[in-house]
Order: C-alpha cells, then sequence, then structure tokens
C-alpha cells in the first residue's frame, strides 16, 4: 500500500514512517514547506496519513481529496486534540501497534473500494456478483473462494491489460506480497480449472516470463 505522509516536523515521524513501512505501507511524506512541490504523490495514493494537528492546508486538501477520491482514507496518527477530527475514518493515538494500523487501515480501504463499485461486474456473458462472489453464465453460477474472487475481479477491472505476478500479489495478498510468484500460479490454475466449467478458461491467457491477461476476445 502507498501512504502520503503530512507533518509539520518529519524528524519527529522517523520511527512512525518506519514501523508503517516494516507493515508494508510505503510513505511519502510532505511538509508545509514542500506542500506545493509534491501534488505529484496525492494521485496514487489512496491513503493519507495526518500527524498531530491539521493545518489550513491540510484541512483543504482533505476536502478536496474526498471529493475527487472518495475511496481515499483519511487517517489522523497521534493527534494533539482527540475527537477533534471526527471528518477522519481512522484516529490512532499512541503507543501505536503498526500491525494493527495497518490492519485498519487496509480494511477501510477495502470497505471503501466495496462501497464504490457496482454490485456486479459485466463482461460480454460472464458476471462476477461481489456480494456472494458468485461467476455467473447463463445456467452456470460457480461459488469462487476468497483469493480466487480476488484475482477474478482484478482480472476483470483490467481487462486487456497484461498483469504481471507482482502486480497479482500485491493486489490478492497485499501485505503478504513477499510470497513466492508460484502461490500466483498455484491459485490462477484453481481459477481456471473453474472457469472451464462454464466454457471461459480461455479468456485467462498466460503470458510467459510475464504474467497473465483477462483476454478481450469474444468467448466462443
Amino acid at each position: 500500500m502507498h501512504a502520503v505522509l503530512f507533518t509539520k516536523d518529519s524528524s519527529r515521524c522517523v520511527s512512525l514512517i518506519a514501523g508503517l513501512r516494516h507493515e508494508n505501507i510505503k510513505v511519502d511524506v510532505v511538509t508545509p514547506a514542500d506542500h506545493s512541490h509534491k501534488k505529484h504523490l496525492y494521485t496514487p495514493s489512496n491513503i493519507f496519513l495526518f500527524h498531530q494537528e491539521l493545518g489550513p492546508d491540510d484541512i483543504a486538501f482533505m476536502s478536496i481529496a474526498t471529493c475527487v477520491k472518495p475511496g481515499a482514507v483519511m487517517v489522523l496518527l497521534d493527534p494533539i486534540y482527540p475527537g477533534a477530527f471526527t471528518q477522519m475514518d481512522l484516529v490512532f493515538l499512541r503507543p501505536f501497534s503498526y500491525a494493527v494500523i495497518a490492519l485498519h487501515i487496509q480494511k477501510k480501504v477495502v470497505e471503501k473500494r466495496d462501497k464504490l463499485l457496482p454490485r456486479e461486474l459485466h463482461m460480454g456473458s460472464i458476471r462476477l456478483d461481489l456480494h456472494k462472489r458468485l461467476l455467473i453464465k447463463e445456467q452456470f453460477i460457480i461459488p469462487l473462494k476468497n483469493k480466487e474472487f480476488m484475482l477474478m475481479q482484478f482480472f476483470f477491472l483490467n481487462e486487456g491489460r497484461i498483469l504481471s505476478r507482482s502486480d497479482l500479489l500485491e493486489y490478492v495478498w497485499d501485505r503478504n506480497a513477499s510470497l513466492a510468484t508460484n502461490t500466483v500460479d498455484v491459485h490462477v490454475s484453481r481459477l481456471r480449472n473453474k472457469l472451464k466449467l462454464c466454457d471461459a478458461a480461455q479468456r485467462l491467457q498466460t503470458v510467459p516470463c510475464v504474467g497473465y491477461l483477462w483476454s478481450t476476445e469474444s468467448i466462443i
């Protein structure tokens, strides 16, 4: 996961940054001095961390971010005035457990993402029920296990794009992205076997030495 940390004093956040990175949350720091020069960091992130106090620039940015990126998660760390920032999604007080912080952030990211997604994704005659985690094609209704569903969702959302094993590890396993890449192959193989049940396995193509592609070709 990627996060942007807003703080008045980056020197006071060294242990905080190290702790979050240990939990696979990559942190880019923004201070009032370089606020205007680091706006390019905001685009890829869906997690915005605020350390202690919120300045006028932070509050203005937060208002814009929640409109432009409704799926963004706003987190306040070590607030000086606890309870004063009800607009935050999460608030954490010291002493920190970075594993707990990472877990709650991940849950909130998934929760917001799921709210923004439709109930179903459609691709030709195939449907993916996002709530019941079912793959549906005409009379075929195939239940998917958790990792199979996450893989299928990621393929649907990236139709026609070659996805590396690292891409799949990061999305499906997230904080455990250091797992061996053959973990992906095993789960994709299981998913492909289920796709055979509805005559859709040919859509999931292996790209040698790279990864996988959910094809835009019509299903036969």
